[in-house]
């Protein structure tokens, strides 16, 4: 890949994966793990390296336990560890990612798309946190840069890699399952009706295992792939009462993430490279994942967090790039170029949109305060009950406290009152020290602490908290 092409362009590429590199690290120290899904991850991968072991099911994919409980074997820090590792695949993305590009695009259009996923508020954002989207990502663009070597150059072993890729990326998400079956469909469309096989047999590995261990585990092929319907529809219950206001989001959600992560300059680059594009094949992928998204978001089990549009914004970088090269024709092309990285960094601080700003940090700055008054007060001999206190800071004080305490018991949004009375019954009968951290308020907003002393203590707490809810 990098060996292929002159010291000049080699000399610039390396330079730019080291300068995001050195810049995601220096701004390491001042994000913030905000999202609730990077923090359960976190802490299920910190169970799975006090005790390695295969997953045998799991809503998520085993793979990022994996992945980040070796980090957490390695060096035993559950906030810098997985946000190091993110880091590292972030900035490496780079490298499979313009070998994709190159081998359709110049030098320059490959080293402006690459740079400008890396970029993308949405992609930023999601690397200094500990969500699965960034290796997952890598993944895919490896798969998509052996893809487009067989179809450039015809060596079944570009296939065989591809599918390897992808099947690794199936074990990070569950995208992944849909992009295999769309590139073996990309390849019954060029009749290559062998090499698909192949490719099938190789991108099949992880979810054939994956669906064997469900059904060996739960007793059920697809316990997995049903997690997020059921937490959609029966948990959350997204589809009732939906408003029109509802049903609109449903509509915009997705295009307008989209605009979000290539700027208003790059998406008209999008667009006359779509429509006038050498590389048609492409389009198969891109529309066909908008299908999906748009087909979930409609049905109610597409949650709207700006991060699932990822996908979607890889699979227009081959028409981002054609854009950029019709346009390089034109005197002003470089300062179109650096408008465009302008308004599409800029853009993400303006729009009223939470979770797309560059840099992940809380909306509550203040709830810190009591955050280091509770890590003063407790010790490695602590188990702590937080009480659901808001989505941002319910998981980040338990990210936090996990690092000091003995344990953390968490209470989430949707916790009925059963599973909360269950979950205090933990704290209650353990022997150590039990701390309770809640809201007070309409909004949970005032956050208290309090050491559990005796039972009338703790069932005074329990009913104060059981009435907030």
């Amino acid at each position: 890949m990098i060996w292929s092409i002159n010291d000049k362009d080699r000399q610039q590429l390396i330079a730019i994966v080291l300068l995001v590199f050195i810049l995601k690290v220096i701004l390491l120290s001042f994000s913030q793990t905000t999202d609730p899904d990077a923090v359960v991850r976190i802490l299920q991968s910190l169970d799975w390296k006090n005790d390695p072991h295969w997953i045998g099911s799991n809503v998520w994919g085993p793979f990022n336990y994996y992945l980040n409980g070796l980090g957490l074997l390695f060096y035993d820090d559950v906030i810098f560890t997985p946000k190091i590792i993110n880091i590292l695949f972030s900035a490496f993305t780079i490298l499979p990612l313009y070998g994709f590009l190159k081998l359709n695009q110049s030098h320059y259009v490959s080293l402006i798309g690459s740079l400008l996923f890396v970029l993308s508020p949405l992609v930023f954002r999601n690397s200094l946190m500990a969500m699965t989207e960034t290796p997952y990502l890598f993944f895919v663009v490896l798969s998509m840069w052996k893809f487009q070597r067989f179809l450039t150059y015809c060596a079944r072993m570009d296939v065989v890699f591809s599918g390897f890729w992808i099947t690794i990326a199936a074990g990070f998400r569950y995208e992944a399952w849909a992009l295999m079956f769309v590139f073996w469909l990309m390849l019954i469309v060029k009749k290559e009706f062998r090499v698909s096989i192949l490719f099938a047999g190789v991108a099949g590995l992880f979810p054939l295992i994956w669906l064997v261990s469900n059904h060996v585990y739960m007793n059920d092929l697809f316990w997995s792939l049903k997690g997020n319907n059921h937490w959609t529809l029966d948990i959350m219950k997204t589809n009732d009462n939906v408003s029109m206001e509802g049903w609109l989001r449903r509509i915009w959600f997705i295009p307008f993430m989209f605009y979000i992560g290539l700027g208003p300059i790059f998406i008209l680059y999008f667009f006359r490279g779509f429509f006038q594009s050498r590389s048609r094949l492409w389009t198969i992928p891109f529309v066909a994942v908008l299908a999906l998204l748009m087909y979930k978001s409609l049905n109610g089990t597409l949650l709207h967090h700006p991060r699932f549009g990822l996908t979607l914004l890889l699979l227009s970088l081959p028409f981002v790039g054609e854009g950029i090269r019709l346009a390089r024709d034109r005197v002003r092309s470089k300062l179109g170029i650096a408008s465009a990285f302008l308004l599409m960094i800029g853009g993400s601080f303006i729009y009223n949109i939470d979770n797309i700003e560059p840099l992940p940090s809380l909306k509550n700055q203040a709830c810190l305060n009591s955050l280091t008054e509770i890590e003063r007060f407790t010790n490695h001999k602590s188990v702590v009950f937080i009480d659901f206190i808001g989505w941002e800071e319910t998981y980040f004080y338990a990210l936090r406290l996990s690092k000091s305490v003995k344990k953390v018991i968490i209470i989430g949004g949707y916790d009925s009152e059963e599973e909360i009375n269950a979950k205090f019954n933990e704290l209650l009968v353990t022997e150590d020290e039990k701390w309770v951290v809640y809201g007070k308020g309409k909004n949970k907003e005032e956050i208290q602490f309090v050491k559990l002393t005796d039972m009338e203590n703790a069932e005074s707490i329990r009913t104060l908290i059981l009435l907030e809810e």
